[in-house]
């Protein structure tokens, strides 16, 4: 394997493995998700659902790998405070969606309200931006 990627067999941690894929596959949701609702386009709405679930998924390796490379990686006192901040952040952007994963596949009917709706995309952006603030941390 060190053969064939000497990178990833050089990493002290598989964190920064992970980190892309949430953040690409829930940037996409809130993206297709917001295209969904102002054209009234269903195939968009399904799709996004399929992104939320899997960036979702993506989260929570990303948060265990966080998690793990927190605590067996060394670093200075200075970047732990930082480190602090991220985790914290994303933990919140994995709870921002997994209510948003569960609300949606469990309460499907409550979206076709207008309102409701809504509602449900500005917690998906809130989580967008939140996500964005918290790879900014851990960048």
């Amino acid at each position: 394997m060190e053969n064939l990627f000497p990178g990833i067999a050089s990493m002290q941690n598989f964190h920064p493995l992970f980190v892309h894929y949430p953040i690409a596959l829930l940037s996409v949701f809130v993206l297709v998700e917001f295209l969904g609702v102002v054209f009234k386009c269903e195939t968009c709405l399904k799709a996004g659902s399929w992104f939320l679930y899997f960036g979702t998924l993506a989260a929570i390796a990303a948060v265990a790998a966080g998690y793990y490379a927190a605590s067996t990686v060394p670093h200075p006192e200075s970047v732990h405070d930082i480190m602090e901040d991220h985790e914290h952040i994303m933990v919140a952007v994995l709870i921002m969606s997994l209510v948003l994963s569960f609300w949606r596949l469990f309460a499907r009917r409550t979206l076709s309200s207008a309102k409701t709706h809504l509602v449900y995309l500005f917690v998906a952006f809130v989580m967008f931006v939140t996500m964005s603030f918290g790879a900014d941390y851990g960048g």
